[in-house]
């Protein structure tokens, strides 16, 4: 890598793109720096350093622990300026970074559901998904947020699962693969989890992955199915439910205010079960499903049409 004014350190991110047909790598290099690179693979070398990026609202300027990248498979990369909060992206196709101001993550208006102030900090890590970037905030958090035209947390199921009761930090990292999020806790922790996104249709998904035990070794995941069909649905639908072990488990139905409107819990520890969910009484609509089952968090629209 370019010596340039430091040699990375910390904040160090790349991400594999494509640009103009061949395949590159897009570096930042971290350090309390502003310098970015490409790296061409094809003829195995390194670009003269791209220009910096904006100075962004928080007139601050160097990219230092919780800087990310996020690549969106065509030609725009996304970089979050770690503790800061300043959000920009580079046009790949333009060799230039966009004029457009997104917002920026300001932690000290952002509060969390707690009600705290937490900037992003290391075990950061940025993902795009379907036009949308989430960020596994870190810096002891075990937050995840999202961003389509401001940012927002997401709701408690995308929570970095508790597990041995650390948080995200220095280590954590979440991508995207295969339909799955995936994400290390980092923090001194062998602690791995993968989590299925909402989507209209996907009625099947997996828990949270973990393994505590030691660092290297395999760990294993049975997978978690959910039906609910018919859906859209009249006057009643039918929830299927497979778990790798029994467990109870509780469902929860919103409507797009976001106010309850129908819960139901099962105590008896139980594999797979069927729930049939009355729905006379509610009006034509989407309403918003969310299933628990110890580590299992999984949330799926439901469509009402009368």
């Amino acid at each position: 890598i370019p010596a340039g004014t430091k040699l990375p350190k910390d904040a160090s991110g790349m991400v594999a793109v494509t640009k103009g047909g061949d395949p590159y790598l897009f570096v930042m290099k971290g350090s309390k720096t502003t310098e970015f690179y490409l790296y061409n693979l094809t003829t195995n070398t390194w670009s003269s350093t791209l220009t910096a990026p904006p100075t962004g609202p928080s007139g601050k300027a160097g990219y230092k622990k919780g800087s990310c990248l996020a690549y969106d498979g065509g030609d725009w990369v996304y970089v979050m300026k770690g503790q800061y909060g300043d959000f920009f992206r580079y046009n790949l196709e333009r060799d230039s970074w966009d004029a457009t101001t997104l917002k920026r993550y300001d932690y000290k208006t952002m509060l969390n559901r707690e009600n705290k102030k937490k900037k992003i900090g290391e075990g950061s890590g940025l993902v795009y998904h379907d036009g949308e970037i989430y960020l596994l905030k870190g810096g002891n958090t075990r937050e995840v947020w999202k961003y389509d035209t401001t940012w927002r947390q997401m709701d408690s199921f995308w929570d970095i699962p508790t597990g041995g009761g650390k948080r995200v930090k220095g280590g954590g990292a979440m991508i995207k693969f295969a339909n799955y999020f995936w994400a290390s806790k980092g923090n001194n922790t062998p602690e791995f989890y993968r989590h299925l996104p909402p989507s209209p249709t996907v009625l099947t998904a997996v828990p949270n992955l973990t393994n505590r035990g030691a660092m290297g070794s395999k760990a294993t995941c049975n997978e978690f199915k959910l039906t609910i069909a018919p859906n859209p649905a009249v006057d009643l639908t039918a929830i299927r439910y497979t778990l790798p072990v029994a467990g109870t488990v509780n469902f929860k139905l919103y409507n797009v205010a976001g106010a309850l409107v129908k819960t139901y819990a099962n105590t008896t520890p139980t594999k797979e079960g069927v729930l049939l969910l009355d729905t006379k009484t509610l009006p034509s609509g989407v309403y918003i499903l969310r299933f628990n089952s110890g580590d299992i968090r999984i949330t799926r629209k439901i469509v009402l049409e009368k």
